[in-house]
């Protein structure tokens, strides 16, 4: 049985200067737009993935490697 996608959302005025490349490879994407806000959705990650990714940083990290966020994702 499929379960629904959850999503997380972010809202930053568009008066901000904000990074938008940097959103997109946190998994961020454009939902929406008004004359003041930019509107952000990215799916939620399951408690087992948030874990994962952040055991793979912290060894990844112990050995002065960044980690691959392309590789991270297929946790």
């Amino acid at each position: 049985m499929s379960h629904p996608t959850v999503w997380e959302y972010l809202t930053v005025p568009t008066s901000d200067n904000i990074d938008l490349n940097a959103l997109g490879a946190e998994g961020w994407e454009l939902a929406g737009v008004d004359g003041t806000n930019l509107y952000f959705k990215r799916p939620v990650t399951s408690f087992r993935e948030r874990v994962t990714l952040d055991q793979k940083r912290h060894y990844f990290g112990l050995l002065g490697v960044p980690l691959d966020e392309e590789e991270g994702s297929e946790a």
